[in-house]
C-alpha cells in the first residue's frame, strides 16, 4: 500500500509542470496505441493500426492530391472529416498551409495534430534545369529482431511426448526487408520464426517456417496499384473483404475506412492472400481485381470415411510434430473483386468473392431454427455497399449475401451536429450462419455472423480543455455461441472524459459497463441455463513532462465482475519514466507496475511501451509486479539498436497455460532485442 501511495503522489506532483514537447515517430505511435488499447482492449486491432500508422508515416497522404479512399485510409478522420476537407478544397482551391486544415468544419487541433505526421502538401518540384540529372532515390531498410523469455514452456523440454516436443529453440526471429524507389515501386520481404520453431531446409520448408513478400507497382498507366505475392483488400464496411480495423471505441470509426488492395508485410500467419492484385482507376470508377493461391494450415476428421476439413488454424505455430502435421495441408483458391463508384457525395460499389478449398469444409447451417452440417469446398459472397453525404449528415451502409442466400447487413449514420459535436449510429444483423472468410467488420463477438446489434457514439467538447466521448452497444446473438448454449443478449457503454490543458499534460478518466451472461457450469442440469455478469472498469491516466528529456506517465485501473453470489475486483497501478539522454541518442522508457487481480474474471490488459513496431500488451492475473524498461540507441540517422527487458514477479508460484505452453514459476522474464537499419 505504501508503494502505491508512493507512486501516486509522485505523479500527482507534476501537475504544477510544463514545457513543449516534440514527439518522434516511436511517441507517436506510442500515444495513439495507449489511445486505444485502452478503450477497445483488442489486440489485433492495436496490431493492424500500428501497421497502418507506420506505412502512412513512412508514405504521408498529399492533402491535395488526396482521394476519398486516401483519406478513408487514414485512421484519424471520420466519414464527415473525409467529406468535409475534400468539399473545402473543391470550393476554396488547393490548400497552402496545413493550418488551413483549422477552418474546416469538424476538424480540430486535436484531430490536426494527430494526422500531422501522416499528410503533406505539394512536393517540392524539380526545377526544369534539373529535370535531366534528377534521378529517384531508392530507399532500403532493413529490421533484425530476436526474443527469448523464461520460464520456457513444457515444450521445449524432453520429458514430453515426441509427437509434443518442440522442435526449434525457445527464442523468436524476425527479418524485414523493404526496398523502395518512391512513386515507381516497392519491394518486401519478411521472414518469422515463433519459439519453438525450427529454422531447416526441407522439403516443405526453405529457411524460417514463415516467409512472406510482395512487388508493388504504382500509377502505371490507368493502373493505380499493381500488387505481386502477398496482400490484403478491404472495401465497404468489411462484410466480404476488411482486414480487421473495425472496433467499439470513441477513437475508432465504426465504418471499414478503406477501399483498396495493400501490400501485407505482417508475421502474423494469416488475413492475407497471395497472387496477384490490381487497382484500375479511370474518372470516377475504379475497378479492383485479384487472383489468390495459398496454402492453409487445417485439422480434418472423418465423415463416412471421408477426410473432410473441420477446422481452419490460424495460429500460425509449428513447433512440434502434431502442429507440422497440420500445415500448409489444405489449398485454397480466392479470386474476386470490386466495381467503385467515387464521387464528391457519393460512392457506392459492388464486392464478390469466391473461395475453393480442394477438399470439402464442414460448415453450420440453421434452416428453420435448427442446426445441422454442411460440406462444401466452394463458397460464394457477394455485397453492395453505398456512402453518401448530404450537408452535415453522412450515411453508409453495406448489404452482404453468402453461398446459401444467408445475409449480413451493417448500416451507419454519422452527423455534424455541432462543430463541437459529432454523433454516429450503426446498426448490424448478421444472419447465425453467414460464412465468409475474409469479413471483419464492427462485431460484439469478433466474427461476422449470429449477432444483431445497434450502436450510437459521441464526442463533444463542452469547454477548450475538455472533450468526452462516449458510446452505447446493445447487441443479441439469435443463436448459441461457443461461449454459451443458448441465445442471449447484452449491452456495454463507455465514456471518457479527457482533459488537455497544455502541451504537456493530458488527463482522461474512462469508465466502461458491460451487461452478459455467461454458462452455468453444472453437468447434474437437464436444461440450458446461463447467468448475468455485470462488468465494470475504471481507468485513470495523466500524462506529464518535466522538460523535453524527461516526463512521467501514472495510470490506475480497477475493474470489477458481479455474479449471481460472485462479486470480484481487480485492481492495476502503473507508473512510466520517460528520458532523453545523449542528446536525444539514448532514450529510455521504464514501468513499474503493480497489479493484484484474484480472478480470471477481471484480468487486466494494460499497452506497455516495446521496440519500435512491435506491440505488447500483457495480461495482469493474480497479484504481484512487472518492470518493463526499453532502451533505444540512436547511432546516426541510419542505423537504431533497441533493447526491452520486462519481468514479472508473483507472490507465489503460478502456472501459466496448458499443455505444451504451461510455464511455471515466481518470475517470468523477457529479453528483446532490435536492429534498424535504413540506406
Amino acid at each position: 500500500m505504501k508503494r502505491i501511495v508512493s507512486i501516486f503522489f509522485l505523479a500527482m506532483l507534476s501537475l504544477y509542470l510544463s514545457a513543449q514537447q516534440i514527439l518522434n515517430d516511436k511517441e507517436y505511435y506510442d500515444f495513439l496505441l495507449d489511445e486505444i488499447i485502452n478503450e477497445t482492449e483488442d489486440e489485433n486491432i492495436a496490431l493492424e493500426i500500428l501497421q497502418e500508422l507506420e506505412e502512412k508515416i513512412q508514405h504521408p497522404v498529399n492533402i491535395n492530391s488526396a482521394t476519398i479512399s486516401e483519406l478513408q485510409e487514414l485512421y484519424v478522420l471520420s466519414e464527415f472529416q473525409v467529406f468535409s476537407i475534400l468539399e473545402f478544397r473543391r470550393k476554396y482551391g488547393l490548400f497552402l498551409s496545413l493550418n488551413e486544415l483549422q477552418l474546416i468544419p469538424g476538424i480540430h487541433n486535436e484531430t490536426i495534430q494527430l494526422i500531422r505526421p501522416m499528410i503533406c502538401l505539394n512536393e517540392i518540384p524539380v526545377m526544369i534545369s534539373d529535370a535531366s540529372n534528377y534521378k529517384p532515390s531508392i530507399n532500403q531498410k532493413i529490421l533484425l529482431r530476436t526474443s527469448i523469455s523464461h520460464p520456457f514452456k513444457s515444450g521445449n523440454y524432453q520429458n514430453q511426448d515426441s509427437l509434443k516436443t518442440f522442435h526449434g529453440k525457445p527464442f523468436s526471429g524476425l527479418l524485414k526487408y523493404e526496398m523502395e524507389r518512391k512513386g515507381f515501386f516497392r519491394v518486401g520481404l519478411t521472414m518469422e520464426k515463433d519459439p519453438g520453431e525450427k529454422i531447416a531446409w526441407e522439403k516443405n520448408q526453405r529457411g524460417a517456417d514463415f516467409t512472406s513478400g510482395y512487388l508493388e507497382l504504382y500509377n502505371k498507366g490507368p493502373f493505380k496499384k499493381i500488387i505481386a505475392g502477398d496482400f490484403r483488400l478491404a472495401t465497404g464496411n468489411g462484410l466480404v473483404y476488411g482486414y480487421g480495423r473495425a472496433g467499439k471505441s470513441s477513437a475508432i470509426h465504426i465504418k471499414q475506412n478503406a477501399n483498396g488492395i495493400k501490400k501485407y508485410s505482417s508475421s502474423a500467419e494469416y488475413g492475407f492472400m497471395r497472387g496477384i492484385a490490381a487497382d484500375v482507376g479511370i474518372k470516377n470508377f475504379r475497378s479492383i481485381f485479384y487472383v489468390s493461391s495459398l496454402c492453409t494450415d487445417a485439422s480434418f476428421e472423418t465423415v463416412e470415411e471421408k477426410s473432410i476439413i473441420s477446422t481452419l488454424i490460424n495460429s500460425g505455430l509449428h513447433r512440434n510434430d502434431d502442429e507440422i502435421s497440420k500445415k500448409n495441408n489444405v489449398k485454397q483458391m480466392n479470386w474476386g473483386g470490386s466495381l467503385i463508384f467515387e464521387s464528391n457525395h457519393l460512392d457506392m460499389g459492388y464486392n464478390f468473392s469466391k473461395t475453393h478449398f480442394d477438399k470439402e469444409l464442414k460448415y453450420r447451417i440453421l434452416p428453420n431454427r435448427y442446426s445441422k452440417t454442411g460440406l462444401d469446398n466452394s463458397f460464394v459472397e457477394q455485397s453492395f455497399f453505398y456512402a453518401g453525404r448530404y450537408g452535415n449528415v453522412m450515411i453508409g451502409g453495406e448489404i452482404a449475401l453468402d453461398e446459401n442466400w444467408h445475409p449480413a447487413t451493417i448500416h451507419n449514420l454519422s452527423a455534424q451536429l455541432h462543430p463541437l459535436i459529432s454523433l454516429q449510429l450503426s446498426y448490424r444483423n448478421y444472419h447465425p450462419s453467414y460464412q465468409s472468410f475474409k469479413a471483419s467488420s464492427l462485431a460484439e463477438s469478433g466474427g461476422i455472423s449470429n449477432e444483431t446489434g445497434f450502436y450510437a457514439g459521441s464526442i463533444f467538447y463542452p469547454m477548450r480543455f475538455l472533450k468526452i466521448s462516449f458510446y452505447t452497444d446493445k447487441y443479441r446473438f439469435p443463436w448459441y455461441t461457443y461461449a454459451s448454449n443458448m441465445p442471449y443478449h447484452g449491452k456495454d457503454y463507455l465514456i471518457k472524459t479527457d482533459f488537455i490543458f497544455n502541451h504537456d499534460m493530458e488527463m482522461f478518466i474512462l469508465y466502461k459497463k458491460e451487461y452478459s451472461f455467461i454458462n452455468i457450469d453444472n453437468e447434474s442440469l437437464m436444461v440450458n441455463k446461463m447467468k448475468k455478469q455485470l462488468s465494470q472498469r475504471i481507468v485513470f491516466q495523466c500524462k506529464y513532462n518535466f522538460s523535453m528529456k524527461f516526463s512521467l506517465r501514472t495510470k490506475i485501473e480497477v475493474k470489477t465482475s458481479k455474479e449471481p453470489g460472485e462479486k470480484w475486483q481487480g485492481s492495476f497501478m502503473a507508473q512510466d519514466i520517460n528520458l532523453k539522454l545523449l542528446q536525444n541518442k539514448l532514450i529510455i522508457n521504464a514501468r513499474y507496475a503493480l497489479f493484484d487481480v484474484p480472478d480470471w474474471s477481471v484480468r487486466i490488459y494494460s499497452w506497455e511501451s516495446d521496440v519500435f513496431s512491435a506491440f505488447s500488451s500483457p495480461l495482469f492475473y493474480r497479484r504481484g509486479s512487472r518492470t518493463n524498461m526499453v532502451f533505444k540507441l540512436n547511432l546516426g540517422d541510419k542505423l537504431d539498436l533497441w533493447m526491452k527487458y520486462a519481468q514479472t514477479n508473483y507472490s507465489s508460484e503460478v502456472i501459466s497455460g496448458t499443455g505444451t505452453d504451461k510455464r511455471i514459476g515466481k518470475c517470468f522474464r523477457e529479453m528483446k532485442i532490435q536492429m534498424n537499419l535504413k540506406f
